[in-house]
């Protein structure tokens, strides 16, 4: 299944309820993982609480044009969830043997 985001809603600040495809709903503290001209704006409360749903791709979106991948979403959301984790970096691409290795419990 391709992961998909149905819907959300802005709580305020950076965090966000997250309806996912496979029918999950989470809370999350928005985390870009990076930096840059395109996530700068996101830093501005006001600006990440005109987030956009965008319904023909499945994901969030931003006025400046950044979106967030709904994997990332979802690591974010159930990030202790071990088997979340190694789904995620099957996902990221990364070789099994360092999402082993970075991964803490």
């Amino acid at each position: 299944m391709h992961l998909r985001v149905t819907s959300f809603q802005c709580l305020g600040g950076h965090r966000l309820r997250v309806v996912f495809n496979d029918g999950r709903v989470g809370e999350l503290e928005w985390d870009s993982g990076g930096n840059g001209p395109m996530v700068e704006p996101l830093r501005d409360p006001a600006f990440f609480g005109q987030a956009r749903f965008n319904a023909e791709w499945g994901h969030i979106e931003w006025p400046n044009g950044y979106d967030v991948a709904p994997e990332w979403l979802y690591y974010l959301a159930f990030r202790d969830d071990p088997e979340v984790r190694r789904r995620f970096w099957h996902w990221s691409g990364e070789p099994q043997a360092r999402a082993t290795a970075s991964v803490s419990t």
